[in-house]
């Protein structure tokens, strides 16, 4: 085992200051004087509007963002007036989320790639005073023309953000020429408003609005989330704790290489987006900016040496994907395989979280269950860049097996629970974690409780003002004390510490109810039967709930499209059987599906959550189908 040694041109973390007075001056202090530091890493395909790699320190990134602060200044934009965000994933957001912040401005943000049609219904639905759109947003000229007919709304003003002259003719909206090439050329050189790099921070109300975040909208239509600067500045000083990062992570041991503090982000305009800028300023984080297809690529051909994070912020489904294809491929390697993986699953299981931070120790494995930490866990540990020291995830329930399994490759997953509302609620760290929960409260100013339906309810500062303009459904969301009401249902799980740890187990709208009066929670079942090969994707639609309804289908799509009825009963009862499941869980009939459900073919959001309303009705005759066959299917097969 060796000694941490920090790449060079990063600098350690500044000691925790006293508090600043608002949001703008804690991202002013924390990114003044870091010239060598880099904070914006790109790696962009050939090809691309931005082809190669550029970089951006975090003082050339200050210098940039109080060039667009300055910019809204001299528009007239005050606090918490609006301005639109909506850049691509990568450095115009970043710094343009960063200049709102400074001026105490209210940043409005989507997810990247939005379509035309559903980004002029964002904007008609937050009405926005200013707008920054990013030069690779597809067919601007259409959303211009479209939004040019904007009823009342926003205040569209002309800010060009690295020419002049961004719009042709008398038009005033808005378009930001936010784009950079390489060589060092960052946005805002040439801006008419660089010469007032001297910007001043002002104090920020704390009850300002600074940020509206859009909801995925599983729940229905997308809804705007506002967040008040004593929120953000609650997050950033209270909750993100440079201490514990700088102990637990840079003085961790490691396996090879310069220890690089970075941090993998894909989700731009997103709640866990904006948590990953805010940690990189507050922590000193270099942000490296991959789209999908880029880290496809890495994940199958290798990772660049520059772009090895230590720290990945990974969705759910993602982590899932990577195991269950790991999973597979160990599968068909054969009979050794198969037996290496089993023994260094059973040897590291008493191991893994003593040794959290230490990826590359091998002690009490034995002979057998080092070799396969080596040759199996190395695989897992390459494949993610061989640097990560470990993966953040959160929002859905886990499955334990997929947690065992990145653990016992030396990758700990640290699972929370945050949302668009609640922003973080519960955090599982090093050590003070739990296996399978979402962990603790961070901060003693994050309360938790469990309502009468097991739903989790969540106060503290962090917690959203409201959705925008929607003061009925505002005042549903929460409690008669204040709780904000996430929709997810949890319970308390006792640790070894003797904390209390919080598990989601599902979300409350999507429990399907049977005939019989069975409760049943379609997400868990999923879970398990994914686990199974034969199996590309599933779901157990919530029209499983209705009169005369009383047992389960699922629609499942198939990886080998020749499998049986009778092999996949097989295969879901072995892994059932496995994990507990109860008789009344398992699918009686199926639906078959053509294709499995993804954010491309619309069936998932872009946190890849499922849109159950739009496969409910999607799959509606085939469903009445089934169950117009008054006999329920046998059920003998079922353990």
């Amino acid at each position: 085992m060796t000694s941490t040694r920090v790449a060079p041109e990063y600098q350690r973390l500044k000691p925790k200051q006293a508090r600043p007075s608002c949001i703008g001056e804690m991202i002013r202090d924390q990114m003044s004087g870091l010239a060598s530091n880099i904070f914006i890493r790109e790696e962009k395909v050939p090809g691309n509007w931005n082809a190669g790699q550029a970089t951006i320190t975090f003082e050339q990134a200050l210098q940039q963002a109080k060039v667009f602060a300055a910019a809204l200044e001299s528009i007239g934009i005050g606090h918490g007036m609006r301005v639109a965000v909506f850049c691509s994933n990568g450095a115009e957001y970043t710094l343009g989320v960063l200049g709102c912040h400074l001026h105490g401005a209210c940043a409005i943000v989507r997810e990247p790639d939005m379509p035309n049609g559903e980004l002029v219904a964002v904007t008609r639905a937050t009405k926005p005073h200013l707008m920054m759109l990013s030069p690779v947003q597809s067919a601007i000229d259409e959303f211009i023309t479209t939004m040019a007919g904007l009823e009342g709304g926003a205040a569209r003003k002309v800010v060009p953000w690295t020419t002049a002259g961004a719009m042709a003719g008398d038009s005033d909206m808005l378009l930001m020429k936010a784009g950079h090439s390489t060589g060092g050329d960052f946005p805002g050189r040439g801006h008419p408003f660089e010469p007032k790099v001297s910007y001043v921070v002002s104090a920020v109300p704390p009850e300002t609005n600074t940020l509206i975040c859009m909801t995925s909208g599983t729940t229905g239509t997308p809804k705007g989330v506002m967040h008040t600067a004593g929120g953000l500045a609650y997050l950033m000083y209270d909750v993100m704790d440079p201490q514990w990062y700088n102990e637990q992570i840079l003085g961790a041991p490691r396996m090879e290489g310069d220890l690089r503090p970075t941090v993998l982000s894909q989700q731009s305009g997103y709640i866990s987006g904006h948590l990953v800028v805010l940690a990189a300023v507050q922590l000193h984080l270099c942000l490296i900016f991959a789209g999908t297809e880029e880290l496809r690529g890495w994940l199958k051909n290798g990772w660049p040496e520059t772009a090895r994070p230590v720290v990945q912020m990974l969705l759910p489904a993602v982590i899932t994907t990577i195991w269950k294809n790991a999973s597979d491929k160990l599968a068909k390697k054969g009979f050794l395989a198969r037996y290496l993986v089993k023994k260094l699953l059973a040897s590291k299981k008493g191991v893994v979280e003593a040794n959290a931070n230490s990826p590359d120790d091998t002690k009490g494995l034995g002979f057998v269950g080092g070799l396969a930490y080596k040759k199996i866990g190395g695989k897992i540990r390459n494949a993610l860049g061989g640097q990560c020291r470990l993966l953040v995830t959160g929002g859905a329930k886990p499955d334990i097996s997929m947690l065992q399994f990145f653990w016992s490759c030396g990758l700990p997953i640290y699972e929370g629970f945050a949302s668009t509302e609640v922003l973080l609620a519960v955090l599982n760290l090093p050590g003070k974690r739990k296996l399978g929960t979402a962990g603790t409260a961070p901060h003693p100013g994050i309360n938790i409780k469990l309502n009468e339906k097991s739903e989790i309810c969540v106060k503290s500062p962090m917690v959203m003002t409201g959705y925008f303009e929607q003061p009925a459904i505002t005042a549903e969301s929460f409690d008669a004390e204040g709780f904000f009401k996430t929709g997810d249902k949890g319970e308390w799980r006792d640790g070894s510490d003797g904390e209390k740890y919080l598990a989601i187990t599902g979300r409350i709208k999507d429990m399907i109810i049977l005939d019989q009066r069975e409760n049943v929670w379609p997400e868990t079942l999923e879970g398990v039967f994914k686990r199974s090969g034969l199996i590309a994707d599933c779901v157990i639609p919530m029209s499983c709930e209705g009169p005369d309804r009383s047992y389960l289908i699922m629609i499942v799509a198939l990886a080998d499209s020749s499998c049986t009825d009778d092999q996949l009963k097989a295969q879901l009862a072995e892994f059932g059987s496995a994990a507990g499941i109860q008789k009344h869980e398992y699918p009686l009939a199926f639906v078959r599906s053509a294709f499995p459900f993804t954010k491309d073919n619309g069936f998932r959001n872009a946190n890849h959550k499922l849109l159950r309303k739009k496969i409910d009705s999607h799959f509606k005759t085939e469903i009445d189908e089934v169950y117009a066959v008054k006999a329920a299917p046998s059920d003998s097969w079922v353990p």
